[in-house]
């Protein structure tokens, strides 16, 4: 073969490679392409599921995360399928006592102006789950800390559930009214006949569409208007009960928060006065003591009570009512009869700014704001209240007086009037002005009635 013809085969060879590799080059270029297009859509389908998983995951979550809230009814926590609950409430009672004309001598003599911390009770309560609830109430107001209530609840139903620990009886009308919710700052004198917080169980419900309550329970058992001791020490008990009917509560109209009830307690007691069985003393309105016992005087078997109750409240104004009747066997050496205390009170008050009235007290429309249009809600009330000794506490009967007439008052009458500013749901500024005249509680050198109390009251209360 030629020089030239060799070197043309080999320049045909190398176009043939070259058109080879070039033909080649394409498909390499595009199977590379597909590839990368296909591997590219695999991993965004993988990062969308796992968005979506975690969508799932954080949603899951937020379902059975905790529900943190705030507002004029105070702070809770509580689950998301809000079972399980945990509330933080407080109330702050910050009063002035002022009295007029207790300068004239005589008995009691001068009584004390001053300011005190009337109530600080924070409160816990809850549920733990449907069926558990409870409350656990410190006072760090008055002379001295105390545990008023502290209770856990089986809730089995509306209409049936039990409580046990320490909490009040359900008794007085006025008495089982929530303290920042009562239109006078101080309860009125069927309060000083009727027992207080004490321990026990109690069975208690709501019937017919909520429109009959009742209560019955067994408890240690205590003085009048006294929170009884712990632990119990006599072997003895009480039963109280209670039936409240408010019958016209789901019709609207001008009997709809019209309630009527009845109240009583059955028991013994044997102890000396200033003790959990005999009330050492009785208060006026102004927490000053106008009648006690003699210190020789004993409980002396069956102690008993009896409640009629009502309120009534229509729009803007409301009535309340009660009579206390407490009957106890006393002894004091020889002397040994029954006796039988009596008190009643009528309130009425109405809310000058419009706002509904009720016995949970009164939320403005329009709360109070400086530099604003609020001014919150205004109201004024009037009261009249009377407790009454019986006669036979101040007879010998052949051996000594249950109390002397010469300390102890045979009969308290008081008369007060309120002006309520609430400037939010949670603040108000409370005056009252109290007069109570005695029957008896002097010498006759004093007149034989016991001075009368003229009191200024004010107070500052903040509420949640």
């Amino acid at each position: 073969m030629s020089y030239s013809n060799k070197k043309k085969g080999i320049f045909a060879v190398s176009a043939l490679t070259l058109i080879a590799a070039a033909a080649a080059a394409p498909a390499y270029a595009q199977d590379s392409g597909a590839t990368s297009v296909q591997d590219l859509d695999q991993r965004i389908r993988i990062l969308e599921r796992q968005l979506e998983i975690q969508k799932e995951d954080s949603e899951a979550k937020a379902k059975e995360a905790a529900v943190v809230t705030a507002g004029d009814k105070g702070f809770s926590i509580k689950s998301a399928k809000g079972d399980y609950e945990l509330q933080f409430r407080g109330l702050f009672q910050a009063d002035a006592r002022f009295f007029n004309g207790d300068n004239l001598g005589g008995n009691p003599g001068r009584l004390n102006d001053q300011f005190l911390l009337r109530r600080v009770e924070p409160t816990i309560s809850g549920s733990l789950g449907k069926l558990v609830g409870f409350q656990i109430t410190p006072q760090f107001g008055g002379d001295a800390p105390a545990l008023l209530d502290f209770w856990g609840e089986l809730r089995f139903d509306p209409a049936a559930n039990v409580r046990v620990g320490r909490f009040k009886q359900p008794v007085g009308l006025e008495n089982l009214q929530s303290s920042p919710a009562l239109t006078f700052i101080e309860r009125a004198l069927p309060t000083s006949l009727v027992p207080s917080r004490d321990n026990g169980i109690q069975l208690h419900g709501q019937l017919f569409s909520q429109t009959l309550s009742y209560a019955i329970g067994v408890f240690n058992g205590g003085a009048d208007a006294g929170d009884a001791a712990t632990p119990d020490t006599d072997n003895r008990h009480d039963i109280a009960a209670r039936v409240f009917a408010e019958p016209f509560k789901n019709s609207p109209g001008i009997l709809q928060n019209l309630g009527v009830g009845i109240a009583a307690t059955t028991g013994n007691a044997y102890g000396a006065a200033n003790t959990v069985a005999i009330k050492s003393n009785y208060k006026s309105v102004a927490q000053n003591s106008f009648f006690a016992y003699r210190g020789t005087t004993n409980a002396n078997g069956k102690h008993t009570h009896l409640a009629p109750q009502a309120y009534w409240y229509n729009n803007n104004y409301g009535i309340l009512a009660e009579y206390v009747i407490s009957r106890q066997e006393l002894k004091n050496g020889l002397n040994e009869r029954s006796v039988s205390h009596k008190a009643y009170q009528v309130a009425a008050n109405y809310v000058l700014t419009g706002e509904d009235a009720s016995f949970k007290g009164v939320k403005p429309k329009s709360p109070f704001k400086i530099g604003g249009d609020g001014w919150g809600a205004f109201e004024i009330a009037a009261r009249t209240s009377a407790l009454t000794l019986d006669s036979d506490t101040f007879i010998a009967g052949g051996g000594t007086s249950f109390a002397d007439p010469t300390l102890a008052a045979r009969k308290a009458t008081e008369y007060g009037v309120a002006a309520n500013w609430y400037l939010t749901t949670n603040a108000k500024i409370a005056l009252n002005y109290e007069a109570t005249r005695f029957d008896g509680g002097a010498t006759a050198l004093q007149g034989t009635d016991r001075q009368n109390e003229r009191a200024i009251i004010a107070r500052v209360q903040l509420a949640y």
